[in-house]
Formats: structure tokens, C-alpha cells, sequence
């Protein structure tokens, strides 16, 4: 039974929906001919959305949801599309793309943005659809590439993966094409990295027996890779700045906000025996030992200090079932890149190398990008406490941190993208 109302609580949780949605009925023409129901429109927050149910009748478009993981697929003979509720990245035909706006809940349905329809859509479908906006038309072509009433070619705008498009519509109104970074592309870049200094305010984290606290050295260290990415033109975005409480599902809804390529989350260890020493890496999955779930537990206990509104207690069985079914889409790049982080790590800092490891670890379970928490030591061991108090210690870490995310960039750059 508890387990089952778990469940009901996560689906409940997951169906919280939108409920200022303005909706409107567009003119809908199919091939040139009137659809007698025609389509709504929902204008959330200036923007266009259609209603995913609705389409998929109108266009007999195979569709599969999961509940659980938010995921829905539009598959056709031509190809797949993968996409997450409440996320602007997305697959189609194994490349990552990006929306302008993600999908989202709305009165129990799931909403679609009108520029998936327009853009992306057709990719597996080869029809052609065009959205007027001023007229509040739909058009849809499933017959010889034509689009009535408008010129098939365009210019569209080509942005870096991060830039937020201020212009996404031309002078018709019509969405305009814009190129982004795919994950089989050569030219896929890793620019944009989210440093996630562990722990803050009123949340100090592990405490050393000398009195040290985990929140001030990890927000040190942060600031020094930081610089030294700076340095080599990378662009990098703090969780926190300041001796600040951020909650663990807010860091990483940052680094998704922000469309990073990478996600680390600095940390220092804690053990009740005070012999225990070295460093780590985990990546997210299920815990395969008992130190990987003491150490996430420790990591996870911030949650009692988050509001009850925002975050509900489910049984390790559903976590487990949710991230293994989630976030393994960047499972093989995250394995990869911690193998590299620890020979650096080990190579410049004393220290036991302890490996790379699964953990439930909750700040990285919303990443959609390839992500790592690291221990850079055990603030519970005196010797290591006194050697994270020192400054060319912190130093020390810190470049090898940020070397770690050079070679890793340096040997990503050099594949056709993500190793799926």
C-alpha cells in the first residue's frame, strides 16, 4: 500500500498543471480543406500552444507517454522524437534540439509549443505545417511540399546553443528556423558549464572536527574553477555565489535552464570512521554498494531542510525506478568524463583514488546533460580537513577540476557527439 501511494503521489505531483492558459479556436486546413472541428490554441505566457492529444488525432500520429519519467515519443517511418514535459531539449532522429519554450502541463493534458509543430514536427513526418499569426491559421500539407500561401524558403537564424532567441518569428509571423547543436554533428561544442557549490546558508553540510564546514570550502574551490574556465573561454554558471540555500531540484533546473553541456557538483565527504579518506565521483543511478548509498544519504538529507510543499518522501524502490528509467540518456558520457576528472584529480591532489561510482544522488537526477557530484576529500578525517582548510590545497583541486572539463572537451570535440 505504500508503495502504491507512493506512485499515486508522484503521478499526482506530476500533473500539476498551468491554469492561466488562455484558449482560443484557429482556423485549421488540412490539404488545402477546411477541418470541421478546427484546433485550440492555448496563449500561455505570450506563447502559442496546441493541445498534444489534439494533434495526434488530427495527424494519426503514433504517440507514447510515460508517466513517470514525463517522456513522450512521436514515432513515424521517418524517424523519432523524444521530448520531456517542462524541458526545451530535445531528440529527433538521435540529434539533441532545442525549443525556445518547453512543453507543458495543462488541466491533466500535455501542451505542445506551436514551433515543435511548425519546425520539428515535419522532420518526421515531411509534411509541411505553417502557423500565421496574425491570421490565427493553421495549414497543414500533407501532399507535395507545398505550403499554401507562403514561400518555402527563408532565412532563419543561426545562434550559438545558448543564446536565447529575442527574434524568433519573422516579420509574418511565422517561427523562423534556427540551427542548433546536435549531438551527431561535428560541430557540437561544449561552452557552457554549471559549478554546483554543495550545501549553503542554513544548510552548512559535512562539519570537520576541527570545524571546518563543507559549504565554505566547495563554494571556494567553485569560485577558482570557475575563473580558471573563464581563463580558457568557458562559460560558467554558479548555483550559488554566496553562502545561499539553493534546493537540490532548483540547481539542476538551473543548469537545464540554462542549456549547459556539463553539470559538476562539488562536495566533501564525510564518514563515521575517521580513517576513511580519498576521492570519489558519482554519477547518477541506483547505488550498486553501501558506501555509494551512506554517502548519497548524507548528500540527500538536505531535503528535510526544503519545503514539504515542494518535495515528497518516496520509497528507494520508486527513486530507483525513476532514475534508472529517466536519466540514463547521458549515463555513458557522465562515466566517461568522471574516469578523466578522477586521473586528474588523483594526479594532483594525495590521495586514495576510490573510482567512479552509481549513486541515487538527488541534485543530479534532473540533469539532462551529462553530470558528476564530487567528493574532493573527507572533512571527517583530520588530515584531510586541515589540508582542505589550506588555500593551495583548494588550489590544487580546483585545477585539476577544470582540467578535467578541458580534456573532456577536447576529446568530446573530436567525436560525431554523444556516444549513444
Amino acid at each position: 500500500m505504500k508503495k502504491l501511494a507512493a506512485i499515486l503521489v508522484l503521478l499526482l505531483v506530476s500533473c500539476i498543471c498551468v491554469n492561466n492558459a488562455r484558449a482560443e479556436k484557429i482556423s485549421t486546413f488540412l490539404d488545402g480543406k477546411k477541418y470541421a472541428d478546427g484546433l485550440f490554441v492555448y496563449n500561455l505566457e505570450d506563447k502559442d500552444y496546441v493541445s498534444l492529444a489534439e494533434i495526434r488525432d488530427l495527424l494519426n500520429i503514433p504517440v507514447s507517454w510515460d508517466a513517470v519519467t514525463q517522456r513522450v515519443v512521436f514515432k513515424t517511418k521517418r524517424g523519432k522524437i523524444s521530448l520531456l514535459v517542462n524541458n526545451p531539449r530535445l531528440i529527433v532522429n538521435e540529434e539533441i534540439r532545442y525549443l525556445t519554450y518547453p512543453p507543458r502541463l495543462l488541466n491533466g493534458g500535455i501542451i505542445i509549443p506551436m514551433q515543435f509543430l511548425t519546425d520539428l514536427l515535419p522532420e518526421v513526418l515531411d509534411y509541411r505545417i505553417n502557423w500565421d499569426i496574425p491570421k490565427r491559421r493553421l495549414e497543414i500539407t500533407t501532399k507535395d511540399k507545398v505550403i499554401i500561401g507562403e514561400e518555402e524558403d527563408y532565412t532563419g537564424v543561426e545562434l550559438s546553443s545558448h543564446q536565447l532567441e529575442k527574434q524568433d518569428r519573422d516579420k509574418t509571423g511565422r517561427y523562423l528556423r534556427k540551427k542548433r547543436k546536435t549531438s551527431t554533428s561535428g560541430t557540437y561544442r561544449i561552452d557552457l558549464v554549471v559549478l554546483d557549490p554543495g550545501h549553503g546558508g542554513r544548510d552548512p553540510g559535512a562539519i570537520g572536527r576541527k570545524g571546518l564546514k563543507e559549504k565554505d570550502v566547495v563554494l571556494d574551490v567553485a569560485n577558482r574553477v570557475a575563473r580558471k574556465l573563464k581563463k580558457k573561454g568557458i562559460r560558467v554558471i554558479l548555483t550559488r555565489s554566496k553562502d545561499k540555500f539553493i534546493p537540490l531540484d532548483e540547481r539542476t533546473a538551473i543548469a537545464n535552464r540554462n542549456r549547459a553541456d556539463l553539470f559538476l557538483s562539488i562536495h566533501a565527504n564525510a564518514a563515521f570512521s575517521r580513517r576513511a579518506s580519498g576521492l570519489e565521483t558519482f554519477y547518477v543511478s541506483e547505488a550498486v554498494d553501501d558506501h555509494a548509498r551512506a554517502v548519497a544519504a548524507i548528500e540527500n538529507s538536505v531535503l528535510e531542510l526544503e519545503r514539504k510543499r515542494s518535495r515528497k518522501k518516496l520509497d528507494d524502490t520508486l527513486h530507483a525506478i525513476l532514475w534508472d528509467l529517466a536519466y540514463t540518456e547521458f549515463r555513458v558520457e557522465s562515466i566517461e568524463w568522471g574516469e578523466i576528472l578522477m586521473r586528474e584529480l588523483t594526479k594532483s591532489v594525495r590521495g586514495e583514488n576510490r573510482g567512479v561510482k552509481p549513486g541515487p544522488f538527488y541534485v543530479l537526477k534532473g540533469a539532462q546533460m551529462p553530470s558528476l557530484l564530487v567528493e574532493i576529500g573527507f572533512i571527517s578525517n583530520v588530515v584531510e580537513e586541515n589540508r582542505l582548510r589550506k588555500t593551495s590545497h583548494r588550489e590544487k583541486i580546483a585545477g585539476a577540476l577544470a582540467d578535467s572539463i578541458l580534456r573532456y572537451k577536447k576529446v568530446y570535440e573530436k567525436k560525431a557527439g554523444f556516444t549513444r
